[in-house]
């Protein structure tokens, strides 16, 4: 019965979002965007302020691109290690004093999540005020329930984020082809040898914890967060954007496997309108055709489910009536809405996409009654003027 009533809640939902209670999710915190069009398909309590360990190091890597030649040489020196083995962190294990380029410095960030490559790269860029650019990059992205006030993630209650936020990060972040490139390399070694792995490949030898079609992404945990997740994924077309937080492990990988493969599965874009398409016949005064037809100048294509109710599309016109050759190509002519079960798809301009040729007949002949009227109107007249001409020369 639950099966039945959650596909029901689906199909006549506007927005296609789906509670966090259907899909039964793993993780405190989550949100699922649809990279195409920038929409929210999923989220739980993705506004809830939350630790995020390890994703606090995309704000690291952001900052760190915003600022240096990534081919520049920096050494890691034993001050990078500074607290990471009381608090057990993860480390990539280069190499003290030895130079390594920022770019190595960022796959060993990125890809082990290594602590101690965050803690070089801070130093580096500028030790003193580095969390003070994270936090300045929070302001620019309205990331309004964010503060940073380490670089690695560590428990602190003055270092977290939100679901939310961590997506508006993460759309930032993969906007920067090397961060993209990063994030969805499997391995990465530098030029003295040193191998570094991406920590999404950790299970990859469970089939039940692999995320269909996953292009990169990042992850996390410390105690207070358990475990973070924010990934990619590229799916017929579509791009999608998940994050999770706050899953015992392996669990922010199921739920980013059940709910990457529910909306692959189930939902897709549907071109509603296509180019070509009349939109509308309107009347056309002095031409030769009396109609002229309004076609649609694209494809209107739409994410939805893929058994969705095509008589629940309404595609409505709302403009002029009648043209002439008054009305000019590329002229706005009225606005065209697309509405699916009753709520706005898309709003958009109707213009006129082709020239409309004037009719010397077409006029005469649909304005002959107004001619004959004027024609009957100068005769009376005239015949009055006459006529009492006429009469004043008699009268003589």
């Amino acid at each position: 019965m639950k099966k039945y009533f959650v596909i029901f809640l689906l199909f006549f939902s506007f927005s296609f979002l789906v509670s966090a209670e259907e899909l039964e999710i793993n993780s405190d915190k989550a949100i699922l965007i649809n990279l195409n069009d920038d929409s929210i398909l999923f989220e739980k309590n993705s506004k809830e302020k939350a630790s995020v360990a390890s994703l606090t190091k995309i704000m690291t890597a952001i900052v760190v691109l915003d600022n240096v030649d990534i081919d520049t040489k920096v050494t890691v020196i034993n001050e990078d290690w500074k607290g990471l083995r009381e608090e057990d962190a993860t480390t990539c294990d280069y190499s003290l004093n030895k130079e390594y380029t920022y770019l190595d410095l960022l796959y060993g960030l990125l890809l082990p999540s290594g602590a101690d490559c965050a803690n070089a790269l801070a130093r580096n860029v500028d030790k003193d005020n580095f969390i003070n650019l994270m936090n300045k990059k929070v302001e620019e992205l309205d990331m309004k329930d964010t503060h940073f006030s380490n670089v690695t993630g560590f428990d602190d209650k003055e270092n977290y984020s939100t679901a939310y936020d961590m997506s508006l990060l993460m759309k930032y972040a993969i906007k920067n082809e090397t961060f993209k490139k990063i994030i969805s390399t499997p391995k990465y070694t530098t030029g003295d040898g040193v191998a570094v792995y991406n920590t999404l490949n950790v299970y990859s030898d469970r089939e039940d914890v692999v995320i269909p079609n996953v292009v990169g992404g990042k992850t996390g945990s410390t105690d207070d967060a358990l475990t973070c997740l924010a990934t990619i994924a590229e799916s017929d077309g579509v791009n999608y954007l998940l994050v999770t937080l706050n899953a015992k492990k392996p669990g922010q990988l199921l739920d980013a496997k059940n709910i990457y493969t529910y909306y692959m599965n189930n939902y897709g874009y549907k071109t509603l309108l296509r180019k070509g398409d009349v939109i509308k016949k309107i009347n056309t005064l002095y031409s030769k055709n009396d109609i002229t037809l309004i076609k649609s100048l694209k494809d209107y294509n739409y994410y939805l489910k893929n058994d969705y109710d095509e008589s629940k599309v309404n595609i409505e016109y709302d403009g002029l009536e009648k043209l002439s050759f008054r009305n000019k190509k590329g002229e706005k002519i009225g606005t065209l809405k697309i509405y699916y079960d009753d709520k706005l798809l898309e709003e958009d301009d109707v213009v006129l996409s082709r020239k409309i040729d004037f009719s010397l007949k077409e006029f005469f002949v649909s304005n002959l009654y107004a001619f004959i009227t004027a024609f009957i109107l100068i005769l009376v007249l005239l015949y009055y003027l006459f006529f009492k001409n006429n009469k004043k020369r008699d009268i003589i």
